[in-house]
């Protein structure tokens, strides 16, 4: 089976494979994963959390960057960030990271993290933030 990403309503504990939407949301435990967070026309944020492996032994790949690509474009995107461990995605992915990367825009920025407390909000409804242990700072 492809890899494969679902929905969620656990906004504020988005887990592995899964994306969610609301004015903040957050990741469950990042280690060697990563966030995708990006800003809507409506006023949310959609938060997808990305593995390299899911549990079937896919590597994530083309199927995984359409659909995030199809989840993304889905929400009008207004601004984007890469939260995580994207080091080691660029490492062991590549071309398939740079891939994704590229295909969310030209001003994706990228914040290394681990842990928990890590995610994205639109402050004030307008302003998209990050966040990383907690601490929230302007994209």
């Amino acid at each position: 089976m492809a890899y494969q990403i679902d929905w969620t309503s656990s906004v504020r504990a988005i887990p592995e494979q899964r994306w969610g939407s609301a004015q903040q949301v957050e990741f469950t435990y990042l280690d060697s994963c990563i966030g995708v967070v990006a800003k809507t026309i409506a006023r949310k944020v959609i938060g997808i959390h990305l593995v390299l492996i899911d549990g079937q032994g896919n590597l994530f790949d083309d199927t995984g960057i359409r659909r995030v690509r199809e989840i993304v474009d889905g929400g009008l995107l207004g601004g984007v960030f890469i939260i995580g461990d994207y080091a080691t995605w660029a490492d062991n992915l590549g071309p398939v990271y740079t891939s994704l990367r590229n295909g969310l825009g030209h001003n994706v920025r990228e914040y290394q993290a681990r842990g928990r407390g890590i995610g994205g909000r639109l402050n004030g409804g307008t302003r998209l933030q990050y966040c990383i242990n907690g601490r929230w700072a302007n994209v």
